[in-house]
């Protein structure tokens, strides 16, 4: 037969906020990874999960970059996000000014491709 399981209303989580049997990580939660410092998730996706890229480190090359408060959606319209993605896969810097809209956005971008340079 199957086992059945209740959330305890009243239980306590050390280190969560919890809210009717279920613990939320916040932003004060400490994280093992990070030898006990204080860091929360982005709102949708906890810490432990969003960082999980540095396991691999040893493994291939990983860039980690936290915005602070960055919540899970909000992040795509970020212009630091924007600006990081840029000159990751492009390899050159972003403009310093972001416009509000992309669709008449253009700027010289330099590639490596097979060791040499290719300008697009």
């Amino acid at each position: 037969g199957l086992t059945k399981f209740e959330l305890d209303s009243t239980g306590d989580f050390p280190n969560y906020s919890v809210s009717g049997g279920i613990a939320y990580e916040t932003k004060e939660t400490q994280q093992n990874k990070l030898r006990g410092k204080r860091r929360g998730g982005d709102g949708t996706v906890p810490y432990p999960s969003l960082s999980y890229c540095s396991y691999w480190e040893d493994e291939i090359d990983v860039v980690i970059e936290e915005l602070e408060g960055a919540e899970h959606r909000e992040i795509l319209k970020d212009k630091t996000f924007t600006r990081l993605i840029v000159e990751y896969n492009c390899h050159a810097p972003a403009p310093p000014q972001l416009p509000d809209s992309f669709k008449n956005l253009s700027f010289d971008v330099t590639e490596l491709r097979d060791r040499r340079k290719a300008n697009r």
